[in-house]
């Protein structure tokens, strides 16, 4: 339903004005015979007979004219993530909110598949921008596990977060393994990260750990940990940084 004063200025147009009745917003023609009032988001239509309302008669054609004009349906808007679907082919569902320094890129979004339009158009950006694309999370890219004393801990998928980086830096950046250990629990992983942003090289050290579970081979524990290593990394540059902060 439309405000009080988009229906204000539909009325004027019609020659008619707004009518103070109360608590009940209320418009009358220029004749001020006939007039409609919002009641409980509901446009009611209305006659003015010896100073009563009346509201079992139709409406005259040239007042009718003005409320199908206030009751006309605003037309669908498109969100942000279907003007992104229409432009790149992806079927995505996350609503956010686009970067205005770069129209059709969304906030958070992080396709699947990688396109050479995307890529051409994100390399017009420069690489800051494309960093702060990652600054606050979608809901729906936040993962839960349990944590120690049965508190739900929040994360990102590690997929996820390697895909941010090849978005943000364009595939150039790297990581780098400086220890391995295998504990009690699973693995300990010490390493760090380098990307290229505006022909700036920025290193961030991190380590990253991986539980031992069971079914799940000594190797693709380590990755796990590896992995880990390169998200928190990637978090002290501010991927997804509001979920490892707590702030979501």
């Amino acid at each position: 339903m439309k405000s009080e004063i988009e229906i204000t200025e539909i009325v004027k147009r019609h020659g008619g004005r707004h009518l103070q009745f109360g608590n009940v917003p209320s418009w009358v023609n220029k004749a001020q015979l006939e007039g409609v009032e919002l009641r409980a988001e509901k446009i009611r239509p209305f006659w003015i007979q010896d100073g009563s309302r009346v509201y079992d008669e139709a409406p005259s054609q040239p007042w009718q004219v003005a409320i199908d004009e206030i009751e006309a349906k605003e037309p669908e808007k498109k969100s942000d993530v279907q003007k992104y679907n229409e432009q790149t082919g992806q079927n995505l569902k996350t609503e956010q909110v686009p970067v205005d320094a770069a129209p059709g890129v969304i906030v958070g979004i992080v396709p699947d598949t990688l396109t050479k339009a995307l890529l051409e158009k994100w390399a017009k950006m420069p690489a800051f921008e494309r960093m702060l694309m990652f600054q606050n999370t979608p809901e729906d890219m936040i993962e839960t596990r349990p944590g120690p004393g049965g508190k739900q801990l929040k994360y990102v998928k590690g997929n996820k977060i390697l895909q941010e980086l090849n978005i943000a830096f364009l595939f150039n950046w790297s990581s780098t393994i400086e220890e391995v250990k295998e504990t009690e629990t699973g693995y300990w992983v010490r390493g760090y990260i380098t990307v290229e942003a505006d022909n700036v090289s920025i290193t961030r050290a991190a380590i990253g750990t991986a539980d031992k579970h069971k079914g799940v081979n000594s190797e693709d524990v380590a990755k796990a940990a590896a992995t880990d290593m390169i998200k928190k990394a990637a978090s002290s540059l501010g991927f997804n940084g509001d979920v490892y902060r707590g702030e979501v």
